[in-house]
């Protein structure tokens, strides 16, 4: 057994025999909402630029020479569209059924928090 882990127990007991059992975590806040944001990404063969759309609500859109570029923009997009949906108080106008990827085109799913 490593000297670390050693530690580590040693003082997991130590803290349960002087009925220290940690600290509160869990307090009135309300826990942070978190969106499926479903992206479809299209490569254009002339230009070699990426496009991306998103697959599960109408608005947010983006083109750029990197996936990463591409999909920061998406993220950004739609964390202010739900930023206004929730400050509103209006529902999310969800897609339903959700765009699907043609051909040549690729989906990522992106877990965004407000």
């Amino acid at each position: 057994m490593s000297s670390a882990h050693s530690r580590s127990q040693n003082a997991a007991a130590s803290s349960s025999a002087s009925g220290f059992e940690g600290l509160p975590v869990v307090g009135a806040a309300r826990p942070t909402p978190v969106f499926d944001c479903q992206v479809i990404l299209a490569r254009d063969a002339e230009s070699g630029r990426l496009h991306a759309r998103c697959a599960n609500i109408a608005g947010p859109e983006a083109s750029g020479s990197s996936e990463r570029d591409v999909l920061r923009s998406m993220v950004s997009q739609f964390k202010q569209l739900m930023e206004q949906y929730a400050a509103s108080g209006e529902p999310v106008p969800w897609k339903d059924p959700v765009d699907q990827p043609g051909e040549g085109e690729s989906r990522r799913w992106i877990p965004v928090h407000l």
